[in-house]
């Protein structure tokens, strides 16, 4: 068993790494989308001086100079529901949830 997998896209190496290290820190959004079941979630969001901006709700996270377009990337075991938005959160609605058995 190896200790390192390669993501590849038309012959081509996109990332080559640990497994959880190309999880955690995926190269550029087709590895982001290709590792994880169900996949990370790309959003579309705007650099500011405090991080990034979607939808009005500011992320501090690294990102480029102010105003300029980034994706915002978010694996869904990392969401979770609350009963009022504020910093740092978005407003959402929940479409599908699917059973997994001991993992929902």
């Amino acid at each position: 068993m190896g200790d390192r997998i390669c993501i590849m896209k038309d012959g081509e190496v996109a990332q080559v790494g640990k497994p959880m290290d190309v999880y955690m820190q995926p190269a550029n959004t087709f590895v982001a989308s290709f590792l994880g079941n169900p996949p990370m979630n790309l959003i579309a969001a705007t650099a500011s001086p405090g991080g990034v901006t979607v939808q009005g709700s500011e992320f501090a996270v690294m990102a480029g100079a102010p105003g300029t377009p980034v994706t915002f990337g978010v694996r869904p075991e990392d969401l979770a529901p609350v009963d009022e938005t504020g910093p740092g959160q978005l407003a959402g609605t929940v479409i599908a949830v699917e059973p997994l058995g001991a993992e929902t």
